[in-house]
Formats: C-alpha cells, structure tokens, sequence
C-alpha cells in the first residue's frame, strides 16, 4: 500500500514540478481545479460529485469511481436531516435531534456516519452547515452554539479519515431572502438558492468570525449577496476569502453550486479571481467551455500566474492527503500539511 501511495504522490505531483520552468499552468493542470456532477470523469479533475438520485440507481457508483479514476476524489452531501444522499446507511444526527444528545453520543453518531462513508468508497462529505437561520439545517440559531457543532461534526468526520466541508461561508443572517433575479447575472430559472441578505458589513463578518474555520480542511462558499459589503454573490467577491484567509484557514476554498448564479464561463473565471480553489460545475462540458476563458485570463495577467500555481499545488497536495486516508491506518496528512491545527474547534 505504501508503494501505491508513494506512486500517486508522484503522479500527482509532477506536473506542477516538471512544468515549473513553464510560464502558464496547461488546460490539464487546471482542470484538477473542478469537480463535476456528471460523468465521463477524467484523471485530471479535482473529482466528482454523487447526488441521491445517482446513488440510488447505482450503490456501487462511487467504488466504481474510484477503480477507474483512483486519483479523482467522490463527494457527496451527507448531512444529516433532510440533506441525505446516501439513504441506506446511518446518517449524521438531524439538527432537530442534537440538542438531546450528549456531546458524545454526537460524536459517535458522526463517526458511524463517516465510516459508512468510507465503506461506499467516498472521501469528501459536504457537511456540516456551521450558519444559522437556515431552516432544518442548522443546528442552533445561535452561532457560537451551531459553530460548536459543526466544529464537532468536522472533528469526528475526520477521525474516520472523511474529509467535512464546512459551509456556507460567511452565513446566513436573518434577513435572508430568496431572489428571482440579480442585476448583472443569470440565475437559474427556479432556483430559490440565490439569497439576499441586508445587514451592516459588522453584522456580516461578526456571523463570519464565528465559522470554526480551523477545524476543517475545506470551506465552501456562499452564494449570497450581503449589500452591506458588496453586490456581488459572496463566491464572486475577493473580500471574503481574504477574511477567510485573514483568520487563519490554510485550506482550500470550494463553490457552491456556480450555476446557480451564472452558467457563463467568464462566471468561473471571476470565482478563481475571488479566491476559489476548487469549482464546482455540472458536467466536464461546463469545464471545457470555461477553459479558453481561464488561459486568456492567465495571458492577459487578469489571473495572477504565480497565484494559480501556488493554487494548483495547494490542491495536488491536498488530493495526496485524501488519498493516503483511504488506507485505515493513515498518518494525519492534513495536520503534517499545517491545514488544520490541532486543539482549535
């Protein structure tokens, strides 16, 4: 197995080094950037995606993934409560459910989770909610207590060597409200994921500053605008990663669901200018037709060179970790990588 490991490392790893020398990151290099809802999957995708609907036709799609693509990572979104993709299995406590349960009897019940996880072959669980507000998905409404959880949830995921993916970065205020449409973009027509949310720019980065954003290796974005700080969906705008960054995260910052706000392909290009380290699109369509979008960015010096690259081997490292925590025994890659810090929950 050590062998195995050692192998992907390399394979992962090359490219970036080998093509250090070179001015540009190539289309295969950047395409380790993405992960898709769709198939076909390639080996140079970050990895894919299973929702419910393809699980349930096909328990064991994830462990065929994996054979056929061993570099590509499986996501999903387990969260427990009403947010379920993998229906079979034991399942994160509901956040109805928390507040009758001992800190422990939390715990356990996660790592029964993840480990069902790992046995359907997936690394990344897109959970926890860690805002408030947001219907039967949050676990408190009052954020340092949903913070409490979530950074609880993250830890136990974690210990069964599942990747948790906090979210949605910065929150959820109580304000929030659906929008049907939003000067300059092209919402998906009836998707009521899109949100508004008035507040002061304090009222925003005091929920912000709440996220227990050292106990987890991802964070995902916000699709919400806050007019207190910008017009602009929270995953389109720098200011928010910056703070991200500026309390301490050393992780990787994923998107919600981009199509939700826009299925141009410039709309990827924006997300990677506000500091997104992994996209998320519906199919490998999506990434080709944003391609030639990125590249000219890259040549006209709209993206930074020198920042994609360091993005780029910030995530080969990242794919390493996740991979050697298949192996039941493995060392905690993401600790040694300084992403998360031992002891901060």
């Amino acid at each position: 197995m050590r062998t195995i490991i050692t192998a992907i490392a390399t394979a992962l790893l090359a490219v970036p080094v080998l093509a250090a020398a070179a001015p540009l990151p190539t289309a295969d290099e950047l395409r380790s950037l993405f992960v898709v809802e769709q198939q076909p999957l390639d080996t140079h995708l970050f990895g894919m995606l299973l929702i419910r609907n393809q699980l349930d036709a096909r328990a064991t799609l994830a462990c065929d993934l994996r054979r056929a693509h061993p570099t590509a990572l499986v996501l999903t979104d387990q969260e427990g409560g009403i947010v379920r993709d993998l229906k079979n299995v034991e399942s994160p406590p509901a956040p109805w459910d928390v507040a009758g349960m001992t800190a422990d009897a939390f715990s356990q019940q996660v790592q029964r989770a993840g480990q069902a996880l790992a046995d359907a072959c997936i690394d990344i669980d897109d959970a926890p909610v860690a805002e408030v507000f947001n219907g039967e998905r949050s676990y408190s409404n009052d954020p340092q207590t949903a913070a409490a959880y979530a950074a609880r949830f993250s830890t136990a995921m974690q210990a069964v060597g599942i990747v948790p993916v906090l979210k949605h970065y910065p929150g959820k205020l109580r304000s929030c409200r659906p929008v049907a449409s939003l000067a300059g973009f092209q919402l998906r027509k009836g998707s009521h994921e899109v949100e508004t949310c008035p507040g002061s720019a304090a009222d925003v980065w005091r929920m912000a500053d709440v996220f227990p954003v050292q106990s987890a290796p991802m964070v995902m974005m916000s699709n919400r605008v806050y007019p207190g700080v910008s017009p602009v969906p929270a995953v389109l705008d720098p200011v928010y990663v910056q703070r991200l960054r500026k309390a301490g995260f050393k992780g990787l910052v994923m998107t919600d669901a981009l199509w939700e706000i826009s299925n141009r392909p410039q709309t990827v290009v924006q997300a990677l200018k506000a500091g997104a380290d992994v996209i998320l699109l519906p199919q490998p369509r999506q990434v080709d037709e944003a391609m030639p979008f990125i590249l000219a960015a890259l040549q006209s010096g709209d993206l930074d060179p020198a920042t994609m690259r360091d993005r780029l081997d910030r995530v080969a490292a990242f794919k390493v970790a996740a991979i050697a925590r298949r192996k039941p025994a493995a060392v905690d890659f993401f600790s040694s990588l300084g992403l998360i810090h031992d002891g901060q929950h």
